[in-house]
């Protein structure tokens, strides 16, 4: 049997008007995208034109706004935890986003912010490789970029950082193994 895909079966039956109460607050508590509304409006028990309704009602009262969810999304993301523009990208098409709102997004931050969490993203796991424990070099340096490839930053990007961080400082590294 091939795997269906079920919609959600309403948790409560609300009216458009408690629905609308219900996602003020949902959307007033943070940033939320159109598809998790939606979604939500949905478990509620709400017709599609009411859901519909709903939606542009929220977007009216500014509650609703896919531009602003993209924009702290990836400013958050990037400055907290690091994140690279690819891994942002796929977060906001897993979101259900449109393609040139999420290029927009990434563009607006700086490369140099990006270049600078890359070498702290390097900085950081190159502390906690233990070369004791791991004494090969060449496999330590493949731990690094699959880390930092795990963070969302492109090849190119990560050899160049790799080529920068290994170069000005050999970070506790003795001299045999530089060689």
């Amino acid at each position: 049997m091939p795997y269906e895909l079920k919609t959600p079966t309403p948790t409560k039956v609300l009216t458009a008007a408690q629905a609308l109460t219900k996602l003020r607050d949902y959307c007033a508590a943070a940033e939320r995208p159109t598809k998790k509304v939606r979604d939500k409006a949905k478990r509620f028990g709400l017709e599609e034109e009411d859901i519909e309704a709903v939606l542009k009602q929220l977007r009216e009262e500014n509650f609703l706004s896919d531009e602003r969810y993209a924009g702290s999304l990836a400013r958050s993301r990037q400055a907290y935890r690091s994140w690279g523009p690819r891994k942002i990208e796929q977060k906001l098409r897993m979101d259900a986003l449109p393609q040139p709102l999420v290029q927009q997004v990434i563009e607006d931050i700086p490369v140099e912010a990006f270049d600078e969490a890359l070498m702290k993203v390097l900085q950081k796991k190159a502390s906690q490789l233990d070369p004791t424990k791991e004494p090969d070099l060449y496999k330590r340096k493949q731990k690094l970029f699959r880390h930092a490839a795990s963070k969302g930053y492109s090849p190119d990007k990560i050899f160049k950082a790799m080529n920068q961080f290994f170069s000005g400082e050999l970070n506790g590294l003795d001299e045999s193994e530089a060689e």
